[in-house]
């Protein structure tokens, strides 16, 4: 709606998505449903297809090159982007994220299927994250159409680091689950609420703790709840299952006799 007035002390997303590309030294992290910054007007399996290029002016388009101008930007200065996302939607799905990561080494991007770990749902938020101090939340996608056409809401956060580490668990998250293999990690747990088989990580707490694939590991045997939490039980299994290699970090070593 790029005839509107703006609001006065409103920002503009497409700004401020701008903004968190280029000012960035060090690192930019990103959630994203799905990405179409780029308009297609030529593609017939686009929503564009038939404009003309005037019309995509008038519409706000160029907004959406702007900001992935930035990103290519960022990319080229060599700061680290890390991209999590869904699949993406027809007609390019995720093509704009691997085009920014093709032949950048400092630039990831790792596709989350939820369906795969919950049985359905999508990665559904929309986060940057800047230098670990500056954030975007809301609900614009990375799309032109987001930033010009559609009522969206977001709050910018500028030089927060405290939020911003807080965001950062949730993008760590998801990164780290990406890299796990959903086969190997998740359960059919009975959701007695809805009386419904649900698939579930192994770590769920629809699960009972006996079933669940990690739990808390307390000592001494006082502060435990249930037998098998006992820090040196879970110690002894840990060895016992281990496969290939073992990693040990403490604090130090007492030997036992």
């Amino acid at each position: 709606m790029p005839h509107l007035s703006r609001i006065p002390g409103v920002l503009s997303t497409g700004d401020v998505l701008q903004w968190l590309s280029g000012n960035a030294t060090k690192s930019l992290d990103i959630l994203a449903q799905y990405w179409q910054f780029l308009p297609q007007p030529n593609n017939p399996k686009s929503g564009d297809y038939g404009f003309s290029k005037s019309d995509m002016r008038r519409f706000g388009a160029d907004e959406g090159r702007r900001v992935y101008k930035a990103l290519e930007n960022a990319a080229d200065r060599k700061i680290k982007i890390r991209i999590v996302q869904h699949s993406g939607f027809a007609p390019d799905f995720d093509q704009e994220s691997a085009d920014l990561a093709a032949g950048r080494p400092n630039v990831e991007n790792a596709t989350v299927l939820f369906e795969d770990w919950w049985g359905s749902g999508v990665v559904h938020a929309k986060v940057w994250i800047s230098d670990k101090k500056d954030v975007y939340i809301g609900s614009a996608n990375n799309d032109w159409k987001s930033l010009t056409q559609v009522k969206e809401l977001g709050i910018y956060f500028a030089g927060c680091p405290h939020i911003a580490k807080t965001v950062e668990v949730y993008f760590q998250n998801l990164w780290t689950l990406s890299t796990l293999n959903s086969t190997f990690y998740t359960k059919q747990a009975w959701d007695t609420q809805w009386q419904v088989s649900r698939k579930v990580p192994c770590w769920s707490h629809f699960l009972q703790p006996k079933e669940r694939c990690r739990f808390a590991s307390p000592s001494a045997v006082q502060h435990s709840t249930c037998p098998r939490s006992w820090g040196r039980k879970n110690l002894a299994y840990t060895t016992w299952a281990v496969q290939a290699q073992i990693a040990l970090h403490c604090l130090h070593w007492v030997h036992l006799i």
